[in-house]
């Protein structure tokens, strides 16, 4: 058990570290964001996703569906954000973009 716990904050040390790069890139990027509070975008959104994952777990435990279902619909949309802005950053060369058309040079 102890083994897998540490497996899983390793995995979670890692997510959060390459999610937040991505986003801070990301805010870097978009200019609408000063560059000494680009790494706040990363931290709201991520802690956003903690929070929620939270509240649904204490939701579920306390029998609030009502509670589930609104932290459940916050943690699916800050989840997809993150998600969604991943592929979008400096990182990620336009021709290498997981989310570009390179189906369509491979049927050409």
């Amino acid at each position: 058990m102890a083994g897998a716990v540490v497996l899983s904050l390793i995995v979670v040390a890692a997510s959060f570290t390459l999610s937040f790069n991505a986003l801070a890139d990301l805010a870097r990027m978009s200019g609408a964001i000063p560059d000494s509070l680009t790494s706040l975008l990363p931290v709201v959104i991520d802690v956003f996703i903690l929070q929620a994952t939270w509240c649904v777990y204490v939701a579920t435990r306390r029998g609030d569906d009502a509670g589930k279902r609104y932290h459940f619909a916050m943690l699916a949309i800050f989840s997809t954000v993150s998600v969604a802005a991943t592929p979008r950053t400096p990182s990620s060369p336009p021709d290498k973009a997981p989310c570009t058309d390179s189906w369509r040079s491979r049927s050409q």
